[in-house]
């Protein structure tokens, strides 16, 4: 889509040609050895901050992207940086405190040198502009889009060896994403027991690696007496999870705080109704094709499954607002704006010449 632009993707190692997007430049800086756990907890930042201005200098680059917060400490070129969410600061008990004070630290130098910030959601811009008193004028706000691999799975053979794979029950309430605490999984649960118990559903399914507060999740199965009714998958091959959301009764986000909150748009763009809060961004992706609840209420998640669940023409209804709904969600729509933010950048002042900010303490 950007013909007169040389993109280059700067790695730690190399990359299967598979993944690189037609049209980039994979360029390799350094060498990282993932075996040694302390070596590779620090060699991120030493590789942001050497090797890649470094890079920037001798290759002449008119623009960095600094794709997930971070940008480098030092090189002179012009600056641009994606900030996802807040939410090391907004759900701290899911994250380190050595984590979260880097990311404060970085999410602050990001603010600092980039001539634009571009946020996923308007909600992120808020968190932004609140917690570190940034210009609001200077955050443009671009959604994420849905891949075109997420629609209706229709091949019957996937289907049935998928369930047999994973022993999926049949009529089942998916969550994807990390198992942490931020994701709320307890409160899931605990509405799931009481529509499962309704004789309303079978079973709960979890799709997503254990992260900060999994042990909390796991001994809530136990203790909800759930053990045979809930599968947690781990990790699922991305050529799978539409797949998977379309065996779905209903998806459920029940988060505490999201950025965006991609897995919503993926389940309506499959076909699955859709529960979800009413944290954060998620208002700003569900629009009226969701049924919401306050991520506090167990009564409210399982009154609004129960409704999914037992009317037939209600699910029917949400399956048909969903797919119209990821349908305003496209990733050609997010790079035409990436890119027109791009040429704004480069045409502007240099990093040098630019009005300086001074983001208040996180």
């Amino acid at each position: 889509m950007a013909p007169d632009f040389r993109v280059y993707l700067l790695h730690d190692r190399p990359t299967g040609q598979d993944v690189e997007p037609r049209g980039c430049e994979q360029v390799v800086l350094g060498s990282f050895h993932p075996g040694n756990r302390p070596f590779s907890m620090t060699y991120s930042p030493v590789w942001l901050n050497t090797l890649v201005p470094s890079f920037i200098r001798r290759s002449g680059i008119d623009l960095y992207h600094g794709t997930n917060f971070v940008l480098p400490l030092r090189g002179r070129c012009r600056y641009v940086a994606t900030i996802h969410d807040l939410s090391f600061l907004r759900c701290s008990e899911s994250f380190h405190a050595l984590y979260r004070r880097y990311m404060s630290l970085q999410v602050r130098n990001s603010l600092r040198r980039a001539q634009r910030i571009i946020s996923v959601s308007e909600s992120t811009k808020r968190d932004v502009v609140e917690t570190f008193d940034f210009e609001s004028d200077r955050i443009e706000t671009i959604h994420h889009g849905v891949g075109a691999e997420f629609v209706p799975c229709q091949d019957a053979g996937l289907l049935d060896s998928l369930r047999v794979r994973y022993r999926l029950p049949g009529r089942f309430a998916l969550h994807v994403g990390t198992v942490e605490h931020r994701k709320n999984l307890v409160t899931l649960l605990q509405a799931c027991k009481t529509v499962i118990d309704q004789g309303l559903l079978d079973g709960v399914v979890l799709v997503g690696q254990d992260g900060r507060g999994a042990g909390e999740v796991h001994r809530s199965v136990v203790s909800l007496g759930l053990e045979s009714r809930v599968s947690s998958l781990g990790y699922v091959p991305q050529e799978w999870v539409p797949a998977v959301y379309s065996m779905a009764s209903v998806f459920v986000f029940p988060s505490l705080y999201e950025g965006f909150g991609l897995p919503v748009l993926e389940a309506m763009a499959c076909g699955t109704p859709v529960v979800a809060s009413t944290t954060s961004s998620l208002p700003e992706l569900t629009g009226n094709a969701a049924l919401t609840f306050d991520p506090g209420d167990v009564l409210a998640l399982s009154s609004a499954l129960t409704q999914v669940l037992a009317d037939s023409v209600l699910s029917r209804q949400m399956r048909s607002r969903g797919f119209e709904r990821a349908k305003d969600f496209s990733w050609e729509t997010a790079v035409s704006r990436h890119l027109d933010l791009y040429r704004e950048v480069l045409s502007g002042p240099s990093q040098s010449m630019r009005r300086r900010t001074h983001p208040g303490p996180a």
